[in-house]
C-alpha cells in the first residue's frame, strides 16, 4: 500500500514498473493543445494621410479591372488598367504588391487599393486595406466575401481585355466583339466597293471586327490625323489601336489608353496634394523612358 503524499498524482498501474506519475504528461499534452495567435509579418499600420490619398484616388479616378486569376487559395493575381493606360500586375497574397512604381518605392499604392474596394469589395474601412502584410485570416476573409462576378462598371473594355489575352498568350477572350466579319458579307464602308481576299484588307481587330480596304482606310487615317483628331474605326467609332502597341516608348508598361473609353495618357491631378505634386515628393518615376505615362 502506498502512503499519503503531498501532491496529488493520477497514476497507472505499469506491468513491469510498477505504478507511474501521468502529471507531466497531462501537462504537456495542455501545453501541445494551445494555439498560438498568427502574427502578421509587419507591424499592424492604422490609416495614414499617404494611405488616404492614395484611397481617394483608387475611388475617383478611374481604373479597371482586366483579369483575374487564383493561383492558390490565399493569391490572387489580377492585371490592372490604371488612370493613365498602363497595365500594372497587382497580387493579393500575405504581402500584397503592384508592379507600379509607387508600389516599387514602397508605399501601398492604388492600384492594390482599387481591387480591394472595387474588385473584392472590401469596406474602406476595415483595417485590412491600410496593411502591407496579410494574415491567413484576413486573406480568408477577402476571398469568401469577394463577389464572384465584379461590377461591370470596374470591368476594363472587351478591346482591352482582348488586347491584354492576345500579349499574354495569343487567343482572344469570349464575346461577340473582336471576332472579324466574313467579306463577302460587307462593301468598304468607305469606297462601297466589294472586298476580296486578292486585295490588302484591314478590320477592327479590337472591337467590332469590320473590314475596309487597307488603301481606303490610309486615306481615312490621313484625313483624320490632318484635322488633329484621334483615327477611330469608320464603324464603331472606337479609337484604331495603333497606338497601343505593347510598349510605343520602349518604356516598361503596355499601355491601352487607346482602347478603353474614358481614359487619357494625360493625368487627371484633381486628387492629388497641390504641394507634393507640384514637388514631385511622391510620384517621381524610376522609369525614364515611360515618364510621361507614369500611374500613381
Amino acid at each position: 500500500m502506498i502512503g499519503p503524499s503531498t501532491r496529488s498524482h493520477k497514476k497507472r498501474l505499469h506491468e513491469e514498473h510498477g505504478y507511474v506519475d501521468l502529471t507531466q504528461d497531462e501537462e504537456s499534452s495542455r501545453k501541445k493543445a494551445k494555439i498560438v495567435p498568427e502574427k502578421r509579418k509587419g507591424r499592424t499600420l492604422s490609416m495614414t494621410q499617404n494611405v488616404r490619398d492614395r484611397l481617394e484616388r483608387a475611388k475617383g479616378q478611374r481604373m479597371f479591372m482586366v483579369s483575374r486569376q487564383m493561383k492558390d487559395p490565399r493569391e490572387m493575381t489580377f492585371a490592372i488598367l490604371g488612370s493613365v493606360g498602363n497595365i500594372y500586375t497587382v497580387i493579393i497574397n500575405k504581402t500584397p504588391h503592384c508592379t507600379c512604381p509607387d508600389n516599387e518605392k514602397g508605399n501601398l499604392c492604388k492600384h492594390i487599393i482599387f481591387v480591394y474596394l472595387k474588385v473584392l469589395r472590401v469596406n474602406e474601412g476595415n483595417r485590412i486595406v491600410c496593411q502591407k502584410h496579410l494574415l491567413d485570416s484576413e486573406l480568408d476573409e477577402i476571398i469568401q466575401n469577394a463577389p464572384k462576378d465584379p461590377s461591370e462598371s470596374c470591368i476594363a473594355s472587351l478591346a482591352v481585355r482582348n488586347r491584354y489575352k492576345q500579349l499574354e498568350d495569343g487567343e482572344l477572350v469570349e464575346g461577340d466583339e473582336g471576332k472579324r466579319y466574313p467579306l463577302d458579307k460587307e462593301d468598304c464602308p468607305i469606297c462601297y466597293e466589294p472586298m476580296t481576299d486578292k486585295e490588302e484588307i484591314v478590320w477592327c481587330k479590337h472591337s467590332c471586327g469590320n473590314n475596309m480596304h487597307k488603301t481606303c482606310f490610309d486615306m481615312w487615317a490621313k484625313s483624320k490625323q490632318s484635322n488633329g483628331e484621334s483615327v477611330t474605326c469608320v464603324f464603331c467609332r472606337a479609337e484604331w489601336p495603333s497606338a497601343a502597341s505593347s510598349n510605343p516608348k520602349g518604356g516598361k508598361y503596355v499601355n491601352m489608353a487607346a482602347l478603353q473609353p474614358g481614359i487619357s495618357k494625360v493625368r487627371d491631378t484633381s486628387t492629388y496634394n497641390d504641394y507634393y505634386y507640384s514637388r514631385r515628393h511622391y510620384y517621381e518615376d524610376d522609369d525614364e523612358d515611360d515618364e510621361s505615362d507614369e500611374d500613381y
